[in-house]
């Protein structure tokens, strides 16, 4: 009996000790957005903005979704030049009911002239894409080695089959939480 009240005393004890209660949260609710609040709430300063709050403890938290979530995320983007940047900027929805999206990764195909001759790009998108009908604005991580022209002219997106000179774009993995 004894024993069993020490045991009871020492785990109401380590609940209260930050550091243990953060260790807690991360093995049972990582990947959830339980796990995100938790981290939130311990996160309430005003030293930090909400924002910041937001994208580090999406960056602890978030997982690889499965495949299936991918086929609920639409939109509509095209590549963009701002000064020496280049970016990919564009609208998302996310139209899973299951999961907020915190990341994606963006394969964008730049197709030459001939058609067949491509040079790809990958881009990460961070955000916060609730699941709803409405597409939410985006603007890519900015893009190594894309080419000088990248957003500076109009360059079609691709059709089938592929004629000349046009780009494509197909989301590749994301990341999230699970409601």
């Amino acid at each position: 009996m004894i024993r069993c009240i020490a045991l009871v005393s020492v785990a109401v004890l380590l609940t209260g000790c930050k550091p243990i209660n953060n260790a807690i949260n991360q093995t049972f609710y990582v990947g959830t957005l339980e796990g995100m609040g938790t981290c939130l709430e311990g996160m309430r300063t005003d030293l930090i903005s909400v924002e910041s709050a937001k994208a580090f403890c999406s960056s602890q938290y978030a997982i690889p979704l499965p495949l299936f979530a991918l086929y609920g995320l639409t939109g509509n983007a095209s590549p963009e030049a701002f000064w020496s940047e280049r970016l990919f900027t564009g609208t998302l929805r996310n139209e899973s009911i299951r999961y907020v999206v915190t990341e994606v990764s963006i394969s964008v195909d730049v197709y030459e002239k001939d058609g067949k001759t491509k040079n790809t790009h990958e881009v990460s998108v961070q955000g916060w894409f609730e699941p709803k009908p409405a597409a939410q604005d985006f603007k890519s991580l900015p893009i190594q080695g894309a080419p000088d022209d990248w957003g500076q002219t109009t360059l079609p997106s691709c059709t089938t089959p592929r004629t000349g000179r046009c780009w494509e774009w197909n989301i590749l993995s994301a990341k999230g939480l699970e409601l």
